[in-house]
């Protein structure tokens, strides 16, 4: 099955959680970030970057965690 990776990066452009999901049939992929790192802490408040990419393109959204 195809899958696509989440990045959660930091503002000094560390990666700090990374998730692969499947892709539905629809070729969509859904990823709700809780706010930890990748060793399940939680990370500081503040704006982080998600970034994925996949056959059609990349995209980047501007979360804040608080």
């Amino acid at each position: 099955p195809l899958e696509r990776t989440f990045r959660v990066v930091d503002a000094r452009g560390r990666v700090v959680r990374r998730e692969s999901v499947p892709v539905a049939s629809d070729g969509s992929a859904t990823w709700r970030w809780d706010g930890r790192g990748d060793g399940g802490v939680e990370l500081a408040s503040g704006s982080y970057f998600v970034h994925t990419e996949g056959e059609s393109g990349r995209a980047t959204r501007i979360v804040f965690h608080r």
